[in-house]
Formats: C-alpha cells, structure tokens, sequence
C-alpha cells in the first residue's frame, strides 16, 4: 500500500469519526503510524480535517476519471458550432431523438451550449413510453436519427464535421 493510499485511508478512518492516532495506527501496515504526518494527537482546526477531505475527493477522482476532467468531444468553439446547428436548422435537416437515449445525449454534447440550437424533435412521451405523433408519422424507430432535406437518413451519431459535410454548411475547426 503506497504512502498516499495510506493517507486516504487514515483520513477516511479519522473523518468516519475515530480519533487520528486510532484511524492512522489502523492505516499503518508497516508498523508505523500516521499520526506522526498530523500536528498532534488529535485534529486540532477543522482546516486539517477540509484539507484531508479534499485530498480524498482528488484521490477518488483521479480513480474514477485517470485522463482528466470530461471534456466535449470536439474542440470548435462556441460559435463554430452554434453557427453549425443554426446553419443545419436552415438547411431543412432535423435530429430526431429521446431524452432517455444516450447515443442521443452524446450527440448534443458534441454541441455543447449550442445544443440548445440544433433543430431537435424529442420523440419520446414524457413518461418515456410511446412515441409522438410527428416521429410515428416520419417513421421514426431508431435514434440519433438526422433526416437531411434530400429524404436521406443517418441513424447514428454524427461529428460536427460529418454534418457540416452533409448537410453543406461550413465545418468547424477541429
């Protein structure tokens, strides 16, 4: 067990209510004790007690995310990009999608807070059951679905590059 696993387990013991000496002795498997990396026996401010919190949190995070924080999938600004959908919404073509679909909400992540701009048809009921009027009528089964102005459909996920392709507006940097 490393040194700073060490620690997060003794700062976990100490802040589930055991006294730092009690909890650092238990995280100790060489023998010695952690108490000695504290000033004293005891938590003497709750700044120690913040401190050892947020290196837990850090330490938890980078187990869960190793590569980072989570960032889009694209890196064109947001502009390129509100320009993209408002430029798809002009063009005639249409997202066709569910709010419990996430190949769908993967799709307007790629967007970003232009997301809100793309020309989007929620298909679901709100109860997640059942589908609306407009997307049984277009025949609509399977989502993403972009529906482009010459009568072809993409089921799937598509970059902004791939729309802008697709559609003839202009693409966003990569």
């Amino acid at each position: 067990m490393t040194y700073v696993t060490r620690l997060i387990d003794c700062a976990q013991r100490a802040t589930a209510g055991r006294g730092v000496k009690t909890a650092c002795q238990l995280a100790s498997l060489d023998g010695t004790d952690l108490q000695n990396d504290f000033a004293g026996d005891e938590m003497r401010d709750e700044g120690t007690i913040a401190t050892i919190s947020l290196l837990m949190i850090l330490a938890v995070s980078l187990l869960i995310f190793p590569g980072g924080a989570i960032t889009p999938d694209t890196t064109a600004n947001h502009s390129e990009l509100a320009t993209l959908a408002s430029c798809l919404k002009n063009r005639g073509v249409v997202f066709y999608g569910t709010f419990w679909c996430p190949y769908c909400q993967k799709q307007k992540a790629l967007f970003g807070d232009a997301a809100s701009l793309l020309p989007y048809v929620e298909c679901s009921n709100p109860d997640g059951h059942g589908q609306t009027p407009v997307c049984i009528q277009q025949g609509i089964r399977k989502y993403p679905a972009w529906v482009f102005p010459d009568g072809t459909r993409v089921i799937e996920k598509l970059s902004p590059q791939a729309l802008a392709e697709k559609s003839g507006c202009a693409a966003p940097k990569e």
